[in-house]
């Protein structure tokens, strides 16, 4: 059995061990490979309850279909393509996470606990209800971060800040990061938080895909609080896509906007590949892409495979809003360029922000 297997059991029997006092298996007696998956598991469970109490916890086979049971071998190519130790406990973690959360059980992702770090940012605030009722957010605050080392101000709520600054979701150790003078591609720029981040790291060019009316009036509004960033971040007020011109409608809410085919919403945009849009600037190099695009980033990776094939840029990709995207995503960015190590990491406790880092291996 490889490494792998032993440490999905593992992590799922410890995390169902804290949890319930019953522990279900979900695998069905699918082939032989699960049977003696079964076994293990069974081994693993005697080993833990001993230790936990006198009594033998009970064990029932769950017999149902479960995505992230059926594709553990996907899975697995996933975490073999990983290129450190953290990187690969932590993709545990979360597919467990997402195993055990998909029968219906509910406990947070390696029982994270952000509160005390929440309290530390909520310090930073100048103004509560900055701008109030923004949608699915809520109301948000004016913070002034220059005590955690950034010279901005920022519009945002706590958790949000907490992320993107003090977590730094789209940094990853020594290993991922933005750089002096980078040329950022950022897709799904919302409120405009990350661009300010990107531009407060030294990028030199943040070009920042965002379509709602909304969210761009946020980030001009983040523009005006920090005027020295005004002629990094451009705003392109398109939705990118795989393909350029495709004419689309939405519904503008903020963050929880709706978008569909056009003519089905009242206000309208169209899209914009990224290949398209480097050609579009004259761009002659381009550092890094980010995505967080509500499970378009699939296509978006398609729309950019020239630019990727010929800049090798740094990869942030998130794979947190399609199942499918923890396999096909790493599949696809390594068609495009075989020299790419691969890194994994999430920031909340209820299996959002996960985020897929591509390094070219010449940087590394």
């Amino acid at each position: 059995m490889s490494n792998f297997y032993k440490r999905f059991i593992q992590t799922y029997c410890t995390e169902m061990g804290a949890e319930r006092s019953s522990l279900r298996v979900l695998f069905g007696n699918r082939s032989s490979r699960v049977t003696k998956m079964i076994s293990f598991y069974e081994k693993i469970v005697d080993s833990i309850t001993r230790k936990l109490s006198k009594n033998k916890v009970s064990i029932s086979l769950v017999y149902k279909n479960n995505y992230f049971i059926d594709n553990l071998e996907q899975f697995e190519v996933t975490y073999n393509s990983l290129c450190d130790e953290n990187s690969k406990t932590r993709f545990i973690q979360y597919i467990v996470f997402k195993a055990i959360n998909s029968t219906g059980l509910k406990f947070p992702t390696g029982h994270m606990d952000a509160s005390i770090d929440i309290k530390s940012v909520s310090k930073l605030t100048i103004t509560d209800d900055f701008i109030k009722g923004y949608t699915n957010i809520g109301n948000l605050n004016l913070y002034d971060l220059s005590p955690i080392g950034y010279d901005v101000k920022l519009i945002n709520e706590s958790v949000g800040t907490l992320i993107d600054f003090v977590y730094e979701q789209y940094a990853y150790r020594e290993l991922f990061g933005v750089k002096k003078d980078d040329v950022v591609i950022d897709c799904g720029g919302a409120i405009g938080d990350t661009a300010i981040y990107f531009a407060a790291k030294g990028a030199s060019s943040v070009y920042v895909f965002e379509f709602i009316r909304s969210n761009i009036a946020l980030i001009n509004k983040q523009i005006e609080l920090n005027p020295s960033m005004e002629t990094k971040i451009k705003v392109i007020e398109k939705a990118v896509w795989n393909e350029s011109k495709v004419e689309l409608s939405y519904l503008d809410k903020g963050n929880s906007s709706s978008v569909a085919d056009a003519g089905v919403y009242p206000d309208s945009t169209t899209t914009l590949s990224i290949d398209d849009m480097v050609l579009e600037n004259k761009l002659e190099h381009v550092d890094m892409i980010k995505m967080d695009i509500e499970g378009a980033e699939s296509p978006a990776l398609m729309g950019a495979q020239d630019t990727i094939r010929k800049f090798k840029p740094k990869l942030a990709i998130c794979v947190y809003h399609k199942n499918s995207d923890l396999v096909k995503i790493p599949n696809y960015i390594k068609s495009l360029n075989p020299d790419y190590d691969f890194y994994f990491e999430y920031y909340t406790d209820v299996g959002w922000e996960a985020v897929l880092y591509a390094v070219n291996r010449e940087e590394t």
